[in-house]
């Protein structure tokens, strides 16, 4: 896919660090953030709520926390992650607010070969990347498109 809309219906419990994820795309064998994209709750653990909603990918490397409106631990959300191109291409809904935007380098590919709902799958360390950051709470559902979705869609 050249870009992706991705909706997401959450509830987290916790986060205890480690880059939890509501979910993730990248190739076989390859780190998602390289590869794909990753939708996690960051590294630091939080306290009472959540203020950090990670969003990173291929053309749009490195940790960036998009949230800007914190939630509490327990309450169900609808997180939307728009993977665009250009300019502020990448942009974070919260419950159909916006939150934040970063920038995306123009025709980059995401190679989504392994979808992974709940985790991500990464390695730092040169072996193969195995799944881990396993989300602590309920998703009621995932829906991805290829394409960036309208407003009005």
């Amino acid at each position: 896919m050249r870009e992706a809309t991705v909706f997401v219906v959450a509830q987290a419990m916790s986060n205890e660090g480690g880059y939890r994820a509501l979910v993730s795309g990248g190739r076989t064998g390859a780190n998602d953030f390289r590869t794909g994209f990753n939708l996690d709750l960051g590294s630091p653990g939080a306290d009472e709520r959540q203020d950090v909603l990670n969003a990173e990918g291929a053309g749009f490397g490195g940790e960036r926390n998009l949230l800007k409106e914190p939630f509490s631990f327990g309450n169900k959300i609808c997180a939307t992650l728009v993977v665009g191109s250009g300019r502020e291409g990448v942009k974070l809904y919260l419950d159909g607010r916006l939150q934040g935007a970063r920038d995306r380098v123009a025709n980059t590919m995401l190679q989504c070969e392994r979808f992974i709902v709940g985790a991500r799958s990464y390695d730092n360390t040169g072996r193969p990347p195995t799944p881990r950051g396993f989300f602590h709470g309920n998703i009621f559902d995932v829906i991805v498109y290829d394409r960036v979705l309208s407003e009005e869609e």
